[in-house]
């Protein structure tokens, strides 16, 4: 099931903004609490409107082979005929990549950067934002792998934003970082954020943007 969610408004938008994603982009299921509307919320304003549009799907990889991979995606195709009408695209993804049992960080890094690739490909005006996922915390579920995960994945999305020339939204950190400061951010599952936490990567992703926004 693809989610799709297009936040505009009958009115004259000045900037349109583009969320590519997983499900912690959609929102935990729950597509008006997630961080694009609260992002909408807190950019727009009666005299400037910004739109925010959605392009997550749950589950999905950046990597091209695996089970869910982004790439495969309804809204991936969506987004390639929408990004023509943006200037401005934010993108995280790398959590369910670091579900993959033989994960590959070169596969990883060579894929993403071929997803912004293709973006910048249709709109050579476009500016990307590579947000670094919230860490991962400890769940009943888990072993202590999600320590190394947490080690890693902050650095290969580093390196991803350089050789793009892409912008980094350092989400990791303002959720806990690696010393997972701030569990009071998720749900149960220790990987989606709560409504708390959703707050937290809108007003991170809207500090970022907003000298774009001029």
């Amino acid at each position: 099931f693809v989610f799709l969610i297009i936040l505009s408004h009958a009115y004259s938008i000045s900037h349109r903004i583009m969320c590519v994603g997983d499900s912690i982009t959609h929102g935990n299921w729950n597509s008006s609490n997630s961080y694009p509307t609260k992002l909408e919320e807190i950019l727009s304003t009666s005299s400037d409107p910004i739109s925010v549009l959605n392009f997550s799907h749950g589950g999905t990889t950046a990597q091209k082979v695996s089970r869910n991979s982004y790439w495969t995606s309804d809204v991936y195709k969506d987004a390639l005929d929408y990004v023509n009408t943006t200037t401005i695209m934010v993108i995280q993804l790398g959590t369910n990549d670091a579900f993959q049992l033989n994960l590959n960080e070169t596969i990883f890094v060579d894929d993403y950067k071929d997803l912004i690739k293709s973006f910048q490909d249709k709109n050579p005006n476009l500016s990307v934002f590579v947000s670094i996922p919230p860490p991962r915390y400890p769940s009943q579920r888990e072993d202590n792998s999600y320590l190394e995960i947490n080690k890693w994945l902050p650095i290969l999305i580093r390196t991803i934003s350089k050789e793009t020339n892409s912008y980094v939204i350092d989400v990791f950190d303002a959720l806990g970082g690696e010393q997972l400061t701030k569990p009071e951010y998720f749900t149960s599952d220790g990987i989606h954020p709560n409504d708390l936490g959703y707050e937290v990567i809108a007003k991170t992703v809207a500090h970022k943007l907003r000298p774009f926004l001029i």
